[in-house]
């Protein structure tokens, strides 16, 4: 329950962040661009997307051996990835909430 609150916490908040990003700039478009200006020109900036990026690397590789050794189906491992990609730390956390400790075949909500 608690990684539950955790995931939808952290959504609410990634959500107030996009929008507050996209409304300073005035435009997705802009912001992305500001974006990229700002990865270009900040190298610690660039190395601290750069670690987070391994990071997540490692964590996509272990959910998907994780859901693997549990059973869990091609089509719902692929589901969880795919939204884990585009979610981040929300869906992490529902993945760690939903995934079972006995190490068997996930829930039927799983998907």
């Amino acid at each position: 329950m608690l990684l539950w609150a955790g995931a939808l916490a952290f959504a609410g908040w990634e959500l107030i962040g996009v929008l507050l990003w996209v409304g300073a700039a005035g435009s997705l478009g802009v912001a992305s661009g500001q974006t990229w200006a700002r990865l270009r020109s900040d190298w610690y900036l660039l190395i601290v997307i750069t670690d987070h990026l391994v990071i997540a690397g490692v964590v996509l590789l272990w959910v998907w051996g994780d859901m693997g050794r549990r059973g869990w189906s091609l089509q719902t491992r692929l589901v969880w990835l795919v939204v884990l990609i585009a979610l981040g730390t929300p869906t992490l956390l529902a993945y760690l909430a939903e995934r079972p400790l006995s190490g068997g075949p996930g829930p039927a909500s799983a998907l």
